[in-house]
């Protein structure tokens, strides 16, 4: 129970916080998990890691790419995955878009609907 309200009140501030929400959804945990994406090792795509890269700031933003495209469970195709432990981040990514997705739905709706 206390988790919870602490959680909530990190994240949307109990559906009064739309700016938070939105940036914590839509920015903040898409980047995060590019920056482990382009780090490489247990956490390589087929994108690959920056650091090792010609090009860091592109294979960044190809890494970042990847993100939205796992957040958003679009799925392209084009990117994957490369071994269990950024196979996992890609499904904890997921998870999280469908937690926060209701969190920001709820967030925008209580803006326009007494809920």
């Amino acid at each position: 129970g206390a988790s919870l309200n602490h959680f909530l009140d990190i994240s949307c501030g109990y559906r009064t916080k739309l700016l938070r929400i939105s940036a914590i959804t839509f920015i903040i945990i898409p980047v995060v998990f590019a920056i482990f994406y382009s780090l490489g090792g247990p956490f390589e795509t087929t994108v690959g890691p920056a650091l090792d890269s010609e090009t860091p700031l592109k294979t960044f933003a190809e890494n970042l790419h990847f993100s939205y495209i796992t957040f958003t469970t679009v799925g392209y195709g084009n990117n994957a995955a490369v071994g269990a432990a950024s196979a996992a981040l890609t499904a904890i990514q997921g998870s999280l878009n469908i937690m926060f997705g209701v969190l920001f739905t709820a967030t925008f709706l209580g803006r326009f609907l007494d809920f």
